[in-house]
């Protein structure tokens, strides 16, 4: 065989092969279409659905033509919202754009169709396109280009967005979705306004067979900025993230807030973080807990007792709350609070009444907040209504109505500031160890012995209460 023969024998094979693929995208891609929809629909606990209105195949080229809907209201189903649009499919296998090739087009209601070109300038306000591999993942891009929109009182400047979308074939999604900046004025005061830039939102999740959303999720903000009555404040390095994991068939959930520079002009006055998590969870009883709550989204007004029997399963494990931190540093002044909620396990609790179902509750947590922390929010706060008032003013009035809650006993007086402490026990509140609401002649909260029923059953909440402190 000459080399003219070898040639052309590769492009032969090669030629068929992508023929054959092309073939076998054509015919198989309407089918893909169907089960992936059905998938969604069938797992995707929410009250959006779509559904594939028709399939145009081609050889080359195929079209489907799609509707997304959403019921904000179950009540009234026929005033869901419906977006309708198609996607343009290429078809066959080129290894830079896999098995079938994607653009996806949204078609604008009449009413608003004007306004969308006028406001992107003739642009699609939204591209979205997709790659199918191989093996079954798809990858898909977003982009949104800049525009400007006025109305009577308000201009908006949107600096655009891109984002990146990946679906593994074990329903694993990554996401990477970043705008670099939001405007909005109020054009009715001429100075007021709030901007905000470098918004993202990322994440790596995974539902499975649970359907629970695990994995992370972080949404971060590089600056918001408003002008607000000729005052300007703001924020800096904000960061909100979330975890959600499975370990030893137990479900926990955690989430952090961040905000490195709290800012008054251009004056760094502050920060903020605090922790939250939620624990102790059986993943069955997260599951179907999970399914049975957010299917009463697509219910007409459920109630009480049907928000309580989706709750079962987990009421009937259990659960706990815990706040670890929560810090704010503010005019040089400083706020702390942490908490520690534990849910007792309840029986049938659909059928129980919400007395017993709040002595189930066990609950503890300390906050302590600086004088010059309040006395820093009252002098601005007296700024903003345009009636400024001197730091010893401010200060003065901290002090007196701060003189009122340690009479009625809710703050008690520390070096610094004040401090609280409150609990939950067999129905009954504390606040700094006594009872909420049994007060003395004087009106001081009194101290009354705590009820005796319950503690073989408690023993154990109230250890991992204290050992929580």
């Amino acid at each position: 065989m000459n080399k003219t023969s070898a040639v052309a024998g590769a492009v032969v094979v090669i030629s068929a092969g992508w023929l054959g693929t092309t073939w076998y995208s054509s015919h198989h891609m309407e089918t893909y279409y169907q089960n992936t929809i059905q998938k969604f629909n069938a797992t995707t606990l929410s009250p959006v659905s779509i559904k594939l209105t028709s399939f145009k195949q081609g050889f080359f080229q195929s079209r489907a033509n799609w509707e997304i809907s959403l019921t904000l209201d179950p009540c009234h189903p026929d005033n869901a919202m419906v977006l309708t649009g198609y996607d343009e499919i290429r078809n066959g296998f080129i290894p830079s754009l896999g098995w079938a090739s994607i653009d996806s087009h949204i078609i604008w209601p009449d009413s608003v169709e004007a306004k969308i070109r006028e406001v992107f300038k003739g642009q699609e306000p939204l591209t979205i396109h997709s790659r199918v591999n191989v093996l079954g993942s798809i990858n898909t891009t977003l982009k949104s280009p800049a525009a400007q929109w006025q109305g009577k009182a308000v201009q908006v400047n949107w600096q655009g967005m891109q984002g990146s979308l990946k679906l593994s074939p074990s329903n694993k999604v990554k996401f990477d979705i970043r705008a670099p900046k939001l405007l909005v004025k109020n054009l009715a005061s001429n100075s007021d306004s709030i901007s905000f830039d470098d918004l993202r939102y990322q994440g790596e999740q995974k539902s499975g067979q649970s359907r629970l959303p695990l994995g992370t999720t972080t949404f971060s903000l590089d600056s918001m900025q408003a002008n607000l009555a000729q005052q300007q404040w703001g924020f800096r390095d904000v960061k909100l993230s979330s975890k959600n994991q499975v370990n030893k068939e137990m479900l926990s959930a955690e989430a952090s807030y961040k905000v490195d520079k709290i800012l008054l002009g251009e004056q760094n006055i502050g920060n903020f973080k605090a922790n939250l998590s939620l624990g102790h969870i059986p993943v069955q009883a997260a599951q179907q807990s999970y399914v049975a709550f957010n299917r009463l989204q697509r219910q007409c007004n459920p109630s009480a007792q049907d928000m309580l029997k989706a709750l079962e399963p987990v009421l009937k494990e259990g659960f706990q709350v815990n706040l670890s931190q929560a810090d704010l540093n503010l005019f040089k002044g400083k706020a702390q609070a942490n908490a520690l909620i534990v849910m007792q396990p309840i029986a049938a609790a659909s059928q129980q009444s919400p007395q017993h179902i709040l002595k189930k509750v066990m609950a503890n947590g300390k906050v302590q907040v600086s004088d010059q922390l309040l006395s820093g929010v009252f002098e601005q706060v007296s700024q903003l209504k345009g009636q400024p008032i001197s730091p010893a003013e401010a200060a003065q009035t901290v002090q007196m109505l701060m003189q009122g809650m340690l009479q009625q006993g809710y703050f008690t007086k520390t070096a610094t500031g004040y401090q609280a402490t409150f609990a939950l026990s067999d129905g009954q509140p504390n606040i700094n160890g006594k009872p909420l609401g049994n007060r003395t002649a004087t009106g001081e909260l009194s101290a009354t012995p705590a009820p005796e029923t319950h503690k073989t059953e408690m023993h154990e909440t109230e250890s991992m209460l204290s050992a929580a402190e």
